[in-house]
């Protein structure tokens, strides 16, 4: 679970997806507006990418984790993480190397 001061609020999330500068990958989406202050994060499994709860929940759970294994490399801002629906049919060692590659190539975290 991320800390309370790691998470984006609901307030934020809009202003981060119409305001914020995107990068994408296969499987996933990322709106990034960097700020001075912390690292905030929101993770969007939409039902589009699977129907299931359970399977949004469990992609949601090894997204966060993933993040909170990268939070000290990642430089401060506001990230919106949106998963597309492949993330649903491939295996968590894919989706985990697809978030640390797009952190690494788009500078956002350091490898």
């Amino acid at each position: 679970m991320l800390a309370r001061i790691n998470r984006l609020p609901k307030e934020a999330i809009g202003r981060l997806l119409v305001g914020g500068s995107i990068l994408a990958n296969k499987t996933v989406v990322v709106y990034s507006a960097f700020t001075k202050q912390n690292i905030r994060f929101v993770i969007v499994v939409g039902k589009k990418v699977a129907k299931l709860s359970t399977i949004r929940n469990r992609l949601k759970r090894v997204s966060r984790h993933c993040l909170c294994n990268l939070l000290n490399k990642i430089k401060a801002g506001d990230y919106a993480i949106v998963l597309k629906p492949i993330a649903s049919q491939i295996e968590t060692k894919a989706l985990i190397e697809s978030l640390q590659s797009i952190m690494a190539n788009y500078k956002i975290a350091q490898k």
